[in-house]
């Protein structure tokens, strides 16, 4: 009796991942409530209710950090592993020079990245202060009381409705109300062409 491959048993692995997932999907669809309301419908910030648009300029500092972690994230994965090869007592007993030239090596790396922390530090990238908002200056032709008066008139707001009766049409194009609106005159036949 032959026993199955590797691919063999990848290849079920991946068949019962699959068939799995697809079972607990299904039986989520079958189980699971389905009352949508309009809070459940609304998209959810962190607990946080959504107010405004969310086309908002963003500061360029939540990438320049987003960054700058990526980075020093990264050097921790470098780290690690280079821990475990420089207590390699076999490699050290091998050559005696592997010690110092893998200790050098990590020097000259964690060097080059405190330079790029001073760099970023220096040019102000780490400082999480928000600017003072200047407005710009423009120079106005308008004169101000124009201003002032448009801002101070008061301007009537119509109230809103779904659609307007017919005897308001009627009045606005200035129609009688007994007279019906008229419909388009023209309406396209078709005819078959004859053989």
């Amino acid at each position: 009796m032959e026993s199955i491959s590797a691919f063999g048993k990848i290849l079920i692995h991946l068949v019962v991942g699959v068939l799995l997932m697809l079972g607990l999907f299904g039986i989520n669809k079958w189980i699971a409530p389905r009352k949508s309301t309009v809070q459940k419908l609304s998209s959810y910030e962190c607990g946080e209710e959504n107010i405004g648009n969310a086309w908002l300029p963003m500061s360029s500092k939540f990438y320049t950090i987003a960054v700058i972690f990526l980075f020093f994230d990264v050097e921790l994965a470098m780290i690690l592993p280079w821990t475990t090869i420089f207590a390699d007592k076999a490699l050290i007993r091998a050559d005696a020079r592997w010690g110092w030239f893998n200790l050098i090596e990590m020097f000259v790396f964690i060097g080059l990245l405190v330079l790029g922390l001073l760099y970023v530090w220096k040019m102000g990238d780490l400082n999480w202060v928000i600017p003072n908002k200047i407005a710009p200056r423009v120079e106005k032709i308008v004169p101000e009381k124009l201003y002032e008066a448009i801002n101070n008139k008061n301007y009537a707001v119509t109230p809103f409705q779904i659609a307007p009766k017919k005897e308001e049409i009627a009045e606005k194009v200035n129609l009688g109300v007994d007279k019906p609106i008229s419909k388009p005159s023209f309406k396209p036949t078709f005819r078959k062409k004859e053989l």
